[in-house]
């Protein structure tokens, strides 16, 4: 089977990634039948390996490829050619953030790929990152970080919305006494400028994904 995703919301492209890992690989071997590649370091000769070689334990494999768009000119032929005698033990997805119906590539691509348009989310704030921690999901957390303070949102608005969200949740005592205290090393962190804001940021998402899990949770935040 063969995907095309098409579009800049990287948010829901990756709840629908994580969908099909859930749906397609096994939890035994999902780590060895899962591949993210980048179109721009892919070696010819291994990624032709890796589609002709069976997955481990004969299960399903999912290959994504990100921002095909750069791909070389043979690996392009090579997957063109791949698509008219697919494995069926294998998933491929192809990313890319705009579809030009005037690149052949992509056109051919359409043909034989079952097409997924993610349109860019109209609104994105604070209480989204806040669902996104709640699930300890550090890559979507980071992304819709990167998302809103690419459109100016300021860290101390962000952290606010973190707070507000938190003391208004059925949360237990102690969570919601480590959560608040991690948001106000970060807030310090932020006003003495020992760290770049987006780092700070990035620096207390991390620490509670993290968090429950071998012990990095207890990392400190404060940098004081």
């Amino acid at each position: 089977m063969v995907y095309l995703f098409v579009g800049e919301d990287e948010i829901s492209k990756k709840r629908k990634l994580d969908s099909l890992k859930r749906e397609s690989l096994s939890k035994n071997t999902k780590e060895f039948n899962y591949n993210i590649l980048y179109a721009k370091e892919i070696d010819f000769l291994k990624f032709k390996e890796l589609l002709r070689s069976s997955s481990f334990g004969g299960s399903i494999r999912l290959i994504l490829i990100k921002d095909a768009s750069s791909l070389s000119v043979p690996l392009k032929e090579f997957i063109l050619s791949y698509l008219k005698n697919q494995d069926p033990k294998t998933i491929l997805i192809i990313d890319i953030k705009n579809f030009d119906s005037k690149d052949k590539f992509i056109s051919e691509i359409s043909k034989h790929a079952k097409v997924l348009r993610f349109r860019a989310l109209q609104k994105i704030n604070a209480f989204d990152l806040a669902e996104a921690l709640e699930k300890k999901d550090l890559i979507l957390s980071l992304s819709i970080l990167s998302k809103l303070l690419s459109k100016d949102e300021r860290p101390e608005k962000i952290l606010g919305g973190l707070r507000y969200k938190w003391m208004n949740d059925l949360l237990g005592f102690t969570e919601r006494k480590e959560r608040i205290s991690l948001l106000l090393d970060t807030d310090l962190n932020l006003k003495r400028g020992r760290l770049k804001p987006e780092f700070a940021l990035e620096l207390l998402i991390t620490k509670l994904c993290l968090r429950g899990k071998n012990n990095l949770g207890r990392l400190n935040c404060s940098f004081i």
